[in-house]
């Protein structure tokens, strides 16, 4: 018997969001999260969401490099909000696939570097099914065409779990 075979399956619940604001799609990965660290929920949580135009703000700044007016940015209905997140600022708007993943990696005994690539490499399949040749840059994580960035993996963990927040 190969030892793929002898391999325990892996239990993910994939829930598809549709369009939700980014602070309520936060909100409920923080509360998923405190589930699985306090009350020992079983099944990683896999997340699919759009969200209405928002700016986020990460741990480094980025309002400084907002290019648009608070008027603009009012008169399109597009939030600007702060998170704790590593990185600058990002954009999500509508049309652009985000994926959260809440997933314990130590008992799928997944090491970070492993699964970040794994999300690169999902990235770089989907691409490529759009007939885009996206690639890897070893020097900075997501996937590139040419020296464009198409998509990014961000990564912070609470309590040993992951928390993933992919702009």
């Amino acid at each position: 018997m190969s030892e793929r075979l002898n391999e325990k399956k892996r239990s993910c619940v994939f829930i598809d969001l549709n369009i939700l604001e980014y602070k309520r799609a936060l909100d409920l990965q923080i509360q998923t999260l405190n589930a699985k660290i306090d009350k020992g929920l079983v099944e990683d949580q896999i997340f699919f969401v759009e969200h209405p135009s928002v700016f986020t703000l990460g741990k480094r700044g980025g309002k400084e490099n907002l290019s648009v007016s608070k008027e603009f940015l009012t008169a399109k209905g597009i939030d600007v909000v702060q998170t704790d997140r590593g990185g600058n600022i990002t954009y999500h708007g509508p049309g652009q696939a985000v994926m959260y993943p809440i997933v314990d990696l130590e008992k799928n005994k997944i090491g970070v570097k492993e699964f970040v690539h794994g999300l690169e490499e999902i990235m770089k399949q989907t691409a490529a099914d759009f007939g885009i040749d996206a690639n890897r840059d070893e020097r900075n994580h997501g996937i590139w065409v040419k020296n464009s960035k198409i998509g990014s993996v961000v990564f912070q963990s609470r309590k040993g779990y992951p928390f993933m927040v992919l702009p």
